[in-house]
C-alpha cells in the first residue's frame, strides 16, 4: 500500500450558540502518517481527537487547513476508508455477515467475493458460528469483532479508529488489542487510532502523538516506539518503562 495521510495547518471551530461564542476546537494541528505505519493520537477526553477524524473522514468538511489521504504523494478522494467508532454501530436487524456484506455493497465489492470474505473475516477475528446472530444477541466484545471484521472486509487502505475498545473491560481489551495488531500484521494498512489510554497507546503503535486540550487543541510531543520489538507482549520490561514515560509527559500538558 502506498497511501499516507497528512493533515496540514488543521484548524476547526464550532460555531457559536445562544449560550456562548464560538468554539476552536482544533489549532494549527500537523500529522502525518506513512504508508502502512500504525500512528496512535494520544490525549484526554475533549481535545479535538475525535473531531481529527471526523475531518480526515470526510464526516466534517468546515474546516480550515488542509486534511488528505495522498497515494504515492499525490492527493487523492479515491481511497477506500474505514472507520472505527467507540462503539460497533452495528445495524440491529442484519445479522453479523449480513452487516459484512452491507459494508462490501456500499464500496462496491462484486458480491460474488462476499460469501469468501465473509467467511475469511468472522473467522479471524473469532466469531465462528456467530454469522448468522443479530448484535443485540451478542457481548459488546463480540459486537466489536464484528465491527472489525467489516472494516478489514472491505480491504481498506486507510484505518481510522476512535477509541473503539474505551468501553470494554480491561480483560477483554486487551484480547481485542491482540487481535488487532495480528489482522494489521498480516496487512500493514494504514492507521490512525484515538485514545485517551497510553498503555493502548505504546501497544499497539509505530509512533505517538500526544494533543493538548483546549481551546485550540494541538499536537505538543511525538514518542517513537523503534524500540519497543513487535510482536508487542504486556509483559515485555521496556514497554512498561515506555508506558510510564508517555503517560509522565502526557500529564505534564493537561497538568
Amino acid at each position: 500500500m502506498s497511501v499516507s495521510i497528512r493533515i496540514e495547518d488543521l484548524c476547526k471551530d464550532f460555531p457559536a450558540t445562544s449560550h456562548g461564542s464560538s468554539w476552536r476546537a482544533l489549532e494549527h494541528v500537523n500529522v502525518s502518517v506513512e504508508p502502512g505505519e500504525f500512528v496512535t493520537i494520544l490525549g484526554p477526553s475533549g481535545c479535538g481527537k475525535s473531531t481529527l477524524l471526523n475531518v480526515l473522514s470526510g464526516l466534517d468538511t468546515d474546516f480550515q487547513g488542509g486534511a488528505a489521504i495522498e497515494r504515492d504523494g499525490q492527493r487523492t478522494k479515491k481511497a477506500r476508508i474505514a472507520y472505527l467508532f467507540q462503539e460497533p454501530r452495528l445495524l440491529p436487524w442484519r445479522t453479523v455477515r449480513s452487516n459484512i456484506e452491507f459494508a462490501m455493497d456500499a464500496v462496491g465489492i462484486p458480491s460474488s467475493e462476499w460469501a469468501g470474505r465473509c467467511t475469511k473475516w468472522i473467522e479471524l477475528v473469532g466469531l465462528n458460528g456467530f454469522a448468522d446472530f443479530y448484535p443485540l444477541q451478542l457481548s459488546g466484545g463480540m459486537q466489536q469483532r464484528a465491527a472489525i471484521a467489516r472494516a478489514f472486509a472491505v480491504d481498506p487502505e486507510i484505518l481510522l479508529m476512535d477509541e473503539p475498545f474505551s468501553a470494554l473491560d480491561e480483560l477483554t481489551a486487551r484480547r481485542m488489542r491482540q487481535e488487532l495488531l495480528t489482522l494489521w500484521e498480516a496487512n500493514r494498512r494504514t492507521v490512525l487510532f484515538v485514545t485517551h489510554n497510553s498503555l493502548e497507546a505504546v501497544y499497539l503503535s509505530d509512533r505517538i502523538l500526544i494533543m493538548k486540550k483546549g481551546p485550540g487543541s494541538y499536537v505538543c510531543d511525538e514518542v517513537k516506539l523503534d524500540h519497543l520489538a513487535r510482536p508487542r507482549r504486556y509483559d515485555d520490561p521496556a514497554q512498561y518503562e515506555t508506558q510510564k514515560d508517555v503517560l509522565q509527559r502526557l500529564m505534564k500538558f493537561v497538568s
